[in-house]
């Protein structure tokens, strides 16, 4: 509010109520949780001035077999239609034992290069190390945010990819985080507002 040169808006991101105005946008874990992920990518990259960027991160479905088999139909059907607070008792069940598992297990293999070769066989290592370094709390509200949403959709890289050569985007840059999601930038070019107008 203090800020007199921010202008917040909420509207739904498959009907955006802006055209070629902004000169970056970014969509960090909304995506995924829309009907249509890639039309809510379209949508974001119409906003784009000439020479924007815009900047995206999704669930990768590389990786993640057994969120997208076991995890999704749990919370499609029943943990996304609980109370929020019940929810949140749930979220920190789960939080506390993966919490000891986090940091007596895979924080010190994670750490120390004798201990490295064990790697290999704890399950989905890389992302359950980046646990490591955030706090409980943070470490309740992320089972919170998986247990919650009605829709949460995993995305092939190869398709990511093409949501950004499909809009002509130029400086195409994707990368995987933690082995189970991707994030990508690109570039609006004059050439990119002909084709998307």
């Amino acid at each position: 509010r203090h800020l007199r040169n921010i202008v917040i808006i909420q509207a739904d991101v498959l009907a955006m109520p802006s055209r070629q105005c902004f000169d970056y946008a970014f969509s960090i874990g909304v995506l995924h949780h829309t009907s249509s992920p890639r039309g809510a990518f379209d949508s974001v990259v119409a906003t784009l001035k000439e020479g924007g960027a815009v900047s995206a991160w999704v669930y990768g479905r590389e990786n993640n077999g057994w969120i997208i088999y076991l995890l999704n139909p749990l919370r499609r059907h029943q943990t996304s239609r609980l109370p929020r607070g019940i929810l949140g008792i749930l979220a920190y069940a789960i939080a506390a034992p993966m919490f000891l598992i986090l940091y007596c297990i895979y924080r010190p293999v994670g750490r120390f290069p004798q201990l490295a070769w064990l790697r290999r066989y704890l399950f989905y290592f890389d992302y359950l190390f980046f646990l490591t370094k955030i706090k409980f709390h943070e470490q309740a509200l992320i089972i919170f945010d998986h247990l919650v949403p009605s829709i949460a959709e995993y995305i092939h890289r190869d398709d990511f990819a093409r949501w950004f050569e499909e809009n002509a985007l130029e400086g195409i840059v994707l990368t995987s985080r933690a082995g189970n999601s991707w994030c990508g930038f690109g570039l609006r070019s004059a050439s990119t507002q002909k084709h998307t107008d």
